[in-house]
């Protein structure tokens, strides 16, 4: 029994070596703590509020020297100040200045092409508007007819030209 005893304690002490050892070794290969958590906290100590830093100045009636009394002093109620009126731009100020739009230098012999052909369309398109019975898309096609027309009175035939093929082909599906 004696010997089954002595073999045990030296068996257990081989074991808490290894335990040792490993917990050496596992500590050793462990990435270090990016940070510590708190578990204190400490605050500063409380501040003295000076109740006369809260006290606003009224800006018409002149304010009386302070007066520092013994007892804590009441509050004093808010200030009315009038409203703010609103601040109002003169009426001479000029208005903004309208820049003209940025457009393409288009030669006048493509300008006079898109112009006639332009012209053609909405020819083609007002004389098939008559025979359209549907109203929404009568109000359609008279937008674009409108929209071409507004490009070429700003010079934009590039753009009259394209509306007047929308007109055209809403006049065409209308039919």
């Amino acid at each position: 029994m004696r010997t089954l005893a002595a073999a045990m304690s030296v068996f257990s002490m081989a074991l808490a070596g290894c335990a040792s050892h490993a917990k050496a070794v596992a500590s050793s290969t462990q990435p270090a703590a990016l940070s510590v958590p708190q578990t204190q906290v400490t605050l500063p100590p409380p501040q003295p509020l000076n109740p006369d830093a809260l006290a606003t100045e009224d800006p018409v009636a002149p304010q009386a020297p302070a007066v520092t009394p013994a007892v804590t002093p009441t509050p004093a109620p808010p200030v009315r100040r009038p409203p703010r009126t609103p601040v109002v731009a003169a009426p001479s100020a000029p208005p903004p200045v309208e820049r003209p739009a940025i457009q393409a230098i288009i030669p006048a012999q493509e300008q006079k092409r898109l112009k006639d052909s332009a012209d053609a369309r909405k020819k083609e398109v007002r004389a098939a508007l008559a025979k359209i019975h549907d109203q929404d898309l009568a109000q359609r096609i008279q937008f674009f007819l409108s929209q071409s027309d507004q490009a070429e009175l700003r010079g934009d035939m590039t753009q009259a030209d394209v509306f007047a093929q929308r007109a055209q082909d809403l006049a065409r599906g209308g039919q």
